[in-house]
């Protein structure tokens, strides 16, 4: 197996589809750094619990997440219409496309990656959401997205990437644990030192497996469940 390659862990009952992005070879042998495809995780993994598998391919959570969200986007759609539709339909104003919702605020969405980031862009368009999204690794957010948020002026600003805690730590508190929440938060906290209101600048932060009560201790309205176990 090489880089690029698509893979599931067979002790995991292949439950999610990987692509390996590095390799290692440690004292113990090979590990395979692993990055989910439609689900953001990242995994270590040694050789004999990898099973190739033709890309494109869906483990088990990712169909259950990939309805729960379909259904979702199309509540939301119908939701919105038909709101709307009552709401002009009471004032005796005619819909048109450009009313068919009321300014939901611009977006601004910073991955520290590419391929998610494009799939979370097609969401939004479906949506109709107006949102500019840029690629920005993890420990450079800190120093640009500031500049960034100062030349769009977005409504809502999105801050992610990878992140994870050291293996084997127990102090889930202790920042020095992860991977890359430490930019997260001191990008937030540059943000809000920028506009302090909670109301004017909503801010999501934060991965899956993040610091997530330094994150809000920071400044961020909302941010990521953390996760283990994976």
């Amino acid at each position: 197996m090489n880089i690029g390659d698509t893979v599931v862990r067979k002790s995991y009952g292949k439950d999610i589809t990987f692509k390996i992005i590095d390799v290692k070879d440690t004292e113990n042998g090979l590990v395979y750094t692993l990055k989910g495809i439609n689900l953001r995780v990242i995994a270590d993994a040694p050789p004999e619990d990898l099973e190739e598998v033709v890309p494109n391919s869906f483990g088990e959570k990712e169909k259950i997440l990939n309805r729960k969200v379909n259904t979702s986007i199309n509540n939301i759609l119908i939701n919105r219409f038909s709101t709307n539709k009552r709401y002009y339909r009471s004032s005796k104003v005619n819909l048109t496309k450009e009313m068919a919702f009321g300014r939901p605020g611009k977006i601004l969405h910073v991955d520290g990656d590419a391929e998610y980031l494009d799939v979370c862009l097609k969401v939004y368009k479906k949506l109709e959401l107006e949102v500019v999204g840029k690629v920005i690794e993890e420990k450079n957010q800190p120093r640009e997205v500031p500049d960034l948020v100062k030349q769009i002026k977005p409504d809502i600003v999105i801050i992610t990437g990878h992140d994870a805690i050291t293996k084997g730590a127990e102090d889930y508190l202790n920042i020095n644990n992860y991977r890359n929440s430490r930019y997260f938060v001191e990008t937030v906290s540059e943000l809000r030192n920028y506009e302090p209101s909670y109301d004017d600048l909503v801010i999501f932060a934060g991965a899956c497996q993040s610091n997530y009560e330094a994150i809000l201790d920071a400044g961020a309205n909302f941010t990521k469940m953390r996760l283990f176990g994976k």
